[in-house]
């Protein structure tokens, strides 16, 4: 039987934060971004007009694979630990051993019965419980594995991003007229907060579309999935 070694699990975090590292720095990138609001019809009241936002630089479309790399390291680095507790406690590791990751103590019991962690010591698998998202302060083990399955069975974590905090300029062809701060988060693409414009004359119709709105924001990046965590 092979000696119990950290090795594997060490390269797979060392991984982890390269990636990790990576996503930092396109976050850094984009902290600051230019926010327009681009004028269109309401669909659903050809009568009135909508700005929608756009925000720019947009995130790369190689992130979402950065971040599903980092997920995958870091949720295989748990399994890897498994599977050397059970070789450190001199028994033979099988197919069924993993780090169960689960919302209450029935689950991890039911996980318990289902073989996850045959052969780990019993002290080590108390550890584990411990660390269980059902506990305070562990819901970000809970986060890992939902972000995880996501990318590993369904798709990419599609990213959009975000203001936090936006200061625009609206102005026609004669100036800048009003400026304002935006304090609710914008999400790049969609309709500023649903705000209308009615066109009460046709002069007030050509008005809507040659007006411009500019400005910057403070950004984060956010999965375009509304369940999922964001990126600060």
């Amino acid at each position: 039987m092979s000696k119990a070694t950290l090795d594997g699990v060490r390269l797979k975090l060392v991984r982890a934060e390269e990636h990790f590292q990576g996503i930092l720095r396109v976050v850094e990138e984009m902290s600051n971004t230019r926010c327009e609001m681009i004028p269109e019809e309401n669909e659903e009241d050809k009568n009135s007009g909508v700005w929608r936002v756009r925000l720019t630089p947009k995130p790369p479309a190689v992130l979402s694979t950065v971040i599903g790399d980092f997920l995958f390291n870091a949720r295989s680095a748990l399994d890897h630990l498994v599977w050397q507790l059970v070789i450190a406690n001199g028994s033979q590791p099988v197919t069924r051993n993993m780090f169960p990751i689960t919302s209450s103590s029935a689950n991890f019991a039911d996980q318990i019965k289902g073989h996850r962690l045959d052969g780990v010591s019993a002290q080590a698998q108390a550890f584990i419980e411990s660390l269980q998202p059902y506990h305070k302060a562990n819901e970000c083990l809970s986060a890992l594995d939902k972000l995880h399955n996501i990318d590993k069975h369904r798709a990419l974590h599609l990213t959009t991003a975000v203001a936090s905090y936006t200061k625009v300029q609206w102005s026609d062809d004669q100036g800048p007229i009003v400026g304002m701060a935006i304090g609710s988060e914008l999400r790049d693409g969609k309709i500023f907060d649903d705000v209308t414009m009615p066109f009460l004359s046709a002069q007030m119709r050509q008005n809507f579309f040659t007006m411009k709105v500019d400005g910057h924001a403070a950004t984060f990046i956010a999965f375009d999935d509304p369940t999922a965590d964001e990126l600060e």
